[in-house]
């Protein structure tokens, strides 16, 4: 079996979606408790260290991930079916549940799902499944990093030694990032959605 460069493409992908916000918790962390870095005791010294942080950022990113996909399954509960419709034109999304239901028992495809059988069965074909799977990555990665700016909002709320001035500026500056990552999400998910649909009825055979 012949490989490509391209063929790592998602998987570097993925380590962002990763590997990145779990880095930037740590920073987080080390920044609200000092007392919490390490000291030259490890084995290896500097290397030690760096492998400790990719570890660490690999468990906390997934930790991230895991939390943002629970909220995400949240929002959808709540208003997720309303605000998907909007996301594409009616007429898209008929046309895709149609084509759905014709590779997938009727009885399991619901309105709330159609997305998601929708990008099962476009993994089927190489590159519609690079296509989406990419663009679901930013998704992911605005989505993960929503929940970072949430736990560091919360972080810098919390009193401690050292100057207020800055600690008011750390507090604005995770606002701001958090309502940020919240509408480039949004924007992801709703490019998410109409890819996905558009895909699926392109790749649909001529009748």
């Amino acid at each position: 079996m012949k490989y490509s460069l391209s063929d790592l493409f998602i998987g570097v992908v993925d380590i962002f979606v990763i590997f990145l916000p779990g880095g930037l918790l740590i920073a987080v962390l080390l920044h609200g408790f000092p007392e919490l870095k390490v000291n030259t005791a490890i084995p290896g010294d500097e290397a030690g260290k760096w492998l400790l942080f990719l570890a660490l950022s690999f468990i906390l990113g997934h930790f991230i991930s895991m939390a943002g996909a629970a909220l995400e399954d949240w929002e959808w509960q709540k208003k997720g079916i309303v605000s998907a419709k909007d996301d594409v034109s009616p007429e898209l999304r008929e046309e895709a549940g149609s084509i759905v239901k014709e590779a997938i028992p009727p009885r399991l495809v619901e309105e709330e799902n159609v997305r998601r059988w929708a990008a099962v069965l476009l993994r089927k074909d190489e590159q519609s499944r690079r296509v989406v799977e990419r663009i679901d990555a930013d998704r992911r990665f605005f989505r993960n990093f929503r929940v970072l700016m949430v736990f560091s909002f919360i972080l810098f709320l919390i009193p401690a030694d050292g100057s207020s001035i800055k600690r008011a500026f750390l507090v604005a500056g995770s606002l701001l990032f958090l309502v940020l990552a919240h509408l480039r999400y949004r924007g992801q998910d709703k490019k998410f959605t109409k890819t996905v649909f558009e895909t699926i009825v392109a790749n649909r055979p001529a009748k």
